[in-house]
């Protein structure tokens, strides 16, 4: 058995990226890349069990507000700007439409009611999914097969909360809501490469693309990867339904199956149904305006998307 901690440490966390010099190999132990998928699934749970997830006064839901879906972009672009796959902008945020359509549910993660961790589920729709910057062939051809996608973006944790399982729990909010509420078929994602070891081992997504350079963000590399959500459930019970596969959540033992498909949660707050965010004209305006952005900014297809004529 691996006795080296600083590795086991490290198994399912998202490493930090590094500008245009990012190189596949930069900074990635060459065990965990070698690391068969039932050992990695296994070490990540071992830390789980060592490490309890963030909950005793934490909420997670969708964004009910303006405020709140600008704390989670300030969050966000703090976040990129760290990893070296942004600037900080003088707003603190950028301007992405995606944010304001109304498919797509921007979850956060609130410690005395300060947003301090957020992801996106982005629904496909006119504009598309914002991975296409960079891998439109492969989402046109997961379109193609018919399927309801959508996209998860915008994964960011507070500093103090890092290390904590906050990413953990949003990602349990977020599946719970694409499959039980949207009734999303296939979730897409672009991530570096450093990173898919844990969505494709720990989460089962598969690739479904090669390695591109994602300009937009410092020229970072970044893999598309998808999960089938429609066999996601049947997936985690086969795979997670073992006793020695087993952690501790609120005193309770669970398993991943449990976690994400199963056992509810009072600190996980979804809305009835299939509800979305519809944001008002008035919102996209103010937004835009604390962005530095404006109507004319955009092209005839965006504004048309968001009703601003």
């Amino acid at each position: 058995m691996l006795h080296n901690h600083s590795v086991l440490a490290r198994i399912g966390r998202k490493p930090r990226v590094h500008s245009e010099r990012d190189r596949v190999s930069r900074g990635q132990p060459w065990l965990e890349a070698c690391l068969p998928a039932a050992l990695y699934r296994r070490l990540f749970i071992r830390r789980l069990a060592r490490q309890p997830l963030a909950i005793d006064g934490f909420s997670f839901r969708p964004v009910q507000a303006l405020h709140e879906l600008e704390q989670a972009l300030r969050l966000v672009n703090d976040s990129y700007a760290r990893r070296g796959i942004a600037t900080v902008c003088r707003a603190g945020m950028r301007f992405s439409p995606f944010h304001l359509l109304p498919g797509t549910t921007t979850f956060v993660a609130l410690k005395d009611d300060q947003v301090v961790g957020t992801v996106s589920l982005i629904e496909d729709s006119a504009l598309g999914l914002p991975l296409e910057d960079v891998h439109v062939n492969e989402a046109v051809l997961q379109r193609l097969g018919g399927l309801h996608l959508a996209e998860v973006g915008t994964l960011a944790v507070s500093n103090q909360y890092k290390g904590k399982g906050v990413p953990l729990m949003l990602y349990n909010a977020m599946f719970r809501w694409a499959m039980d509420h949207r009734r999303v078929d296939a979730l897409l994602i672009a991530v570096h490469p450093r990173a898919a070891g844990f969505y494709r081992n720990v989460l089962f997504f598969s690739p479904i693309g090669p390695v591109q350079t994602y300009t937009k963000f410092n020229n970072a590399l970044s893999q598309p990867l998808a999960l089938n959500l429609r066999q996601a459930r049947q997936v985690f019970a086969r795979v997670y339904r073992s006793p020695s596969l087993s952690f501790t959540v609120e005193q309770q033992r669970t398993d991943l199956f449990d976690f994400f498909c199963a056992q509810p949660y009072p600190h996980i707050q979804l809305p009835c149904g299939q509800a979305q965010t519809t944001w008002a004209t008035d919102d996209v305006l103010t937004h835009m305006a604390r962005c530095g952005s404006s109507p004319h900014h955009l092209s005839p297809r965006v504004r048309r998307v968001l009703q601003l004529g």
